[in-house]
């Protein structure tokens, strides 16, 4: 029958019904729901990713269950899904796993299952979870301060696994473990912005790296002790020097910025002339400043309302799966890089995609699908969305339609 009979049986309905289900007398019906997903996510793979991933918030809520059984069998059947993940899926389930990181209390059971989850994320796919990593680290590093020593275990577990995803060379082998022990402790915060001054940088610094080192730097900045204050604006100055992206460094500007604009006065002189200097390099890093998930949002909102309109009957849950995946498809081979031979590669392959999993309910074939959605996404939505100085490259070349 298919994935397709999933939907069209009744499947799905019956068991969010079961999973939902909140009576005592209801836990047989959670743990067997809870393990049937675990049970289609493991026979279909990919697959089931369409009916799959909107349910794993549910499945990470029952990781704090009362029953033990029920919460066993949540842990089994997430695992499941994240082990048959699609690297194009990975940014559409973190949101739940962070969501898991910032649950307090119930044995700690929900925050420990999470970051193992996250960690084999960043096992499978490196590249896709590296760029998540500046909104994982900070609930990594909550959960290193939990009074859970279990908890407290499975974040400095994790740390090593997601620095596996950074690109930069420097910061992944000469700092690495520098890096790793500041985060865990606080007090070797100093040392580790002393091995970062003194470390020779061939190679420009990305997000994932700037994830792990940029809490350190925060908190040295924040310190009141003068010297690290000085020595932590020098290094932020120096990291944003070697920016590659300004989309690299969004994410951090909220954070930065106000320390700097604070210390702009501050009663040091030395301290003073070093903050000049970071802001204004920070300011020049952040430059064409883009909202890294803005592209994605605009391109993945595209492929949704097309798909709305072109086949009404196809679930939510299947359209909301391509919008994010088609999205993360085009980010992937196109984002940050603009390459006339890349549009060529990776354009085609969307209506591929698109097709193999709609086609699987028999309800779009592959012209509706490539004139729909493909030509609005790749030519439009995602080219508008780049930067003005991608943009202006693209407008010196002749780009497939």
């Amino acid at each position: 029958l298919g994935a397709a009979a999933i939907g069209s049986h009744g499947v799905l309905q019956a068991l969010s019904e079961a999973l939902d289900s909140k009576s005592k007398e209801a836990a047989h019906a959670r743990e067997a729901a809870t393990l049937s997903y675990g049970a289609l996510a493991r026979a279909l793979r990919h697959g089931f990713e369409p009916y799959g991933v909107p349910a794993l918030p549910k499945l990470i809520r029952l990781l704090a269950d009362k029953d033990k059984k029920v919460a066993d069998a949540a842990t089994v059947a997430a695992e499941a899904m994240i082990e048959g993940l699609s690297t194009l899926s990975v940014k559409a389930v973190v949101g739940a796993l962070y969501e898991g990181m910032g649950v307090v209390g119930g044995g700690g059971r929900v925050r420990i299952e999470c970051l193992k989850l996250a960690g084999m994320l960043a096992t499978q796919a490196p590249g896709t979870m590296g760029p998540c990593l500046p909104e994982c680290i900070p609930l990594v590093i909550e959960c290193l301060n939990d009074s859970n020593a279990k908890v407290q275990t499975a974040a400095e577990e994790a740390l090593p696994v997601l620095c596996s995803c950074v690109q930069n060379a420097e910061v992944a082998s000469t700092l690495r473990d520098f890096i790793i022990d500041a985060l865990k402790k606080p007090d070797k915060t100093f040392d580790c912005v002393e091995e970062v001054l003194m470390t020779t940088f061939c190679n420009p610094m990305d997000g994932t790296s700037l994830a792990f080192m940029m809490p350190i730097i925060i908190r040295g900045i924040k310190d009141a002790n003068y010297e690290l204050v000085k020595k932590s604006t020098v290094c932020a100055s120096n990291l944003c020097a070697l920016i590659k992206d300004s989309s690299d460094i969004a994410p951090f500007v909220p954070l930065l910025l106000p320390l700097l604009e604070k210390n702009v006065e501050h009663s040091s002189p030395n301290i003073r002339e070093a903050t000049q200097t970071a802001r204004e390099r920070l300011l020049e890093g952040a430059g064409d400043l883009v909202d890294p998930a803005k592209r994605g949002t605009a391109v993945g909102a595209c492929v949704r309302d097309s798909l709305a309109a072109a086949v009404p009957s196809l679930p939510e849950p299947v359209a909301t799966y391509l919008s994010h995946t088609c999205a993360a498809l085009l980010e992937e081979r196109l984002g940050g890089v603009v390459r006339v031979q890349n549009f060529r590669h990776a354009v085609p392959r969307a209506p591929t995609r698109l097709h193999t999993v709609v086609t699987r309910r028999s309800v779009l074939n592959r012209a509706v699908v490539t004139t729909v959605a493909l030509r609005t996404i790749a030519t439009t939505h995602h080219n508008s969305q780049l930067m003005r100085r991608m943009m202006r490259v693209l407008r010196r070349t002749t780009v497939p339609a």
